[in-house]
């Protein structure tokens, strides 16, 4: 089946909060904060994508946000009014069937964000876009990215070297659009953006819209939404500096009180720890199969699928029956809402409709994670439950002319309370199932997932398109940037493979030999959750330096909301 787009993504809006260091070139009215509006579409290649409008040059263009990249572009045709300067680049885009180069010259520009204006931004003019479903959105104008510096990134800068103007010489040391307004202050501290993925009201549907905050910091608002994770969260490091990702150590995963077993690629790493990273575009969190088997055998009635080759698929879990998990980074863990764990599809079975809860966390395909400096994706599944604050530290200060730059780092604070939301998870799933067909339990609580079963085509989503036009690389290809990462971060092969098992296993008719591998699946998930029983009372080595309980602790994040 392919992926369902809705059943994936719930409410969300990013909160964009740009501290002060507005000065020189980056000009900020503070009596008056800035609030716009954007909004999420469905993009393709299982992909979240946030869209927002910015001016340049006094003309509105409606650009994509890129948690990952650092680049502003502009798609080919859409303007003309600026100032060019004859230089050539490229930025790369590794998409799931390899890299692609938007190519172009770098300009100049006035660009408005909210109520700040930088008055002479670099911007790649494009001259070829090879990402088709970008070229094919009339609403889509560019990009705007809002990753922090790496080294040979951003490729406009890059570009750009020395590049001075003898017309204009504020635009010697250009840089992003972010680094611009952060460079602009010696206060590093305040040199950060905050992410708030928020539900819809019940908790499982888009709520289909984007809000970008601009805050001034002396804004009452914003410093009592700020409160909150400034005084009772833990800087956490970027763990693999210089790739321009955010990375994190996850020191745990818990389910139902059990230590889920983590074992890193990695040397560097903590004994029972992985590097992931954190990714707002990606729907669903990515992580090994032993782990997600892991996570879901430890779930009371839940029995997993097949794939049509036969291949351990994702797990059916009854609709009503939570389960508490948390995940533990930088000595805190954070609970996790038994919602964002499954998702509810539809099915068919003898030409009848079902609905069934299945495991939303997704498997990563083999060799995902190759060449990454990462292993695991923690997508809005895992953010939805926390307030993440992402400070950029001095990441626009080359590295060779500071050795003691302040390092990006992040700040989590729990936003979802575990008592809450076991008990609102029955109350909310229930009345959402009651919107579905008949629920279709798993053979472990009285159904059966073993006779052959095929999604509706009703059930497919929609998509803009994902083919993309062979372009061959321009002769200043510039460096390249790791962003708008495709299916691989966002696991959607993984989510799409299993669901179309049932419809093989119908054609085949193999219901006896099936009925026995169910039963087979059973019994090691049983022996699964002994192991891990088992594995839990052992002495563990290494891990966290320390450990704080987990809590729940409310944020202020009401203002926000009031202002929109």
């Amino acid at each position: 089946m392919p992926f369902c787009w809705k059943s994936s993504t719930r409410g969300a809006f990013l909160a964009l909060l740009l501290l002060d260091g507005m000065r020189a070139s980056a000009q900020v009215d503070d009596t008056t904060p800035s609030i716009f509006s954007g909004s999420i579409i469905a993009a393709g290649n299982n992909e979240i994508k946030y869209t927002t409008s910015l001016t340049i040059n006094g003309k509105s263009f409606t650009v994509l946000v890129d948690p990952a990249g650092q680049d502003l572009w502009i798609k080919p045709g859409r303007i003309d009014d600026l100032d060019v300067t004859g230089i050539p680049t490229a930025i790369q885009y590794k998409l799931y069937d390899g890299g692609e180069y938007v190519g172009g010259e770098v300009a100049f520009a006035e660009v408005t964000l909210g109520n700040m204006t930088v008055k002479q931004q670099p911007l790649l003019k494009a001259y070829s876009n090879p990402i088709t479903w970008i070229n094919q959105s009339s609403s889509i104008d560019g990009v705007l990215g809002l990753g922090y510096r790496s080294p040979g990134s951003p490729t406009i800068v890059s570009a750009l070297g020395n590049y001075v103007s003898d017309s204009k010489p504020e635009t010697s040391g250009a840089d992003t659009l972010l680094d611009n307004i952060f460079k602009q202050d010696p206060d590093v501290s305040k040199n950060f953006i905050a992410i708030d993925l928020a539900r819809g009201p019940n908790l499982e549907e888009d709520q289909g819209s984007l809000v970008l905050g601009v805050r001034a910091h002396n804004d009452s608002v914003n410093a009592t939404y700020i409160e909150g994770i400034e005084n009772e969260s833990v800087p956490v490091p970027v763990y693999t500096e210089g790739t321009g990702e955010w990375t994190v150590l996850v020191e745990e995963i818990q389910i139902n009180g059990n230590e889920v077993p983590l074992t890193s690629v990695f040397k560097t790493s903590w004994r029972g720890t992985v590097v992931a990273l954190l990714n707002a575009a990606a729907p669903r969190s990515v992580v090994s199969e032993a782990v997600r088997d892991s996570i879901y055998s430890q779930w009371e009635g839940g029995a997993q699928l097949k794939t049509i080759g036969g291949d351990p698929g994702r797990w059916h879990i009854p609709c009503t029956q939570p389960a508490t998990a948390t995940v533990k980074i930088g000595g805190q863990r954070y609970p996790i809402h038994p919602i964002d764990l499954t998702e509810i599809t539809q099915t068919e079975i003898d030409g009848k409709l079902y609905s069934r809860c299945l495991s939303g966390i997704a498997a990563a395909a083999p060799e995902q994670f190759k060449d990454k400096k990462y292993e695991i994706v923690l997508g809005a599944d895992f953010l939805r439950n926390v307030y993440t604050m992402y400070n950029y530290g001095e990441s626009y200060i080359p590295p060779s002319d500071n050795s003691t730059l302040a390092l990006p780092y992040m700040k989590f604070f729990a936003k979802t309370d575990p008592v809450q939301a076991t008990e609102e998870h029955a109350r909310v799933r229930t009345a959402n199932l009651s919107k579905f067909p008949p629920e279709y339990l798993p053979k472990s609580v009285g159904g059966d997932t073993t006779e052959g079963t095929k999604d509706p085509a009703t059930n497919s989503a929609k998509f803009l398109g994902s083919s993309l036009k062979n372009t061959k690389k321009p002769a200043s290809s510039g460096t390249k940037n790791v962003n708008l990462e495709a299916s691989p971060a966002s696991g959607a092969d993984s989510l799409s493979a299993d669901d179309s098992t049932q419809d093989g296993l119908a054609k085949y008719g193999v219901a006896g030999l099936v009925l026995l591998g169910a039963n087979l699946l059973i019994g090691i998930a049983v022996l699964a959750v002994a192991v891990l029983i088992y594995v839990k009372g052992k002495a563990r080595k290494g891990g966290a330096a320390y450990d704080q309980p987990t809590r729940y602790v409310p944020v202020t994040t009401k203002g926000y909301s009031d202002d929109v």
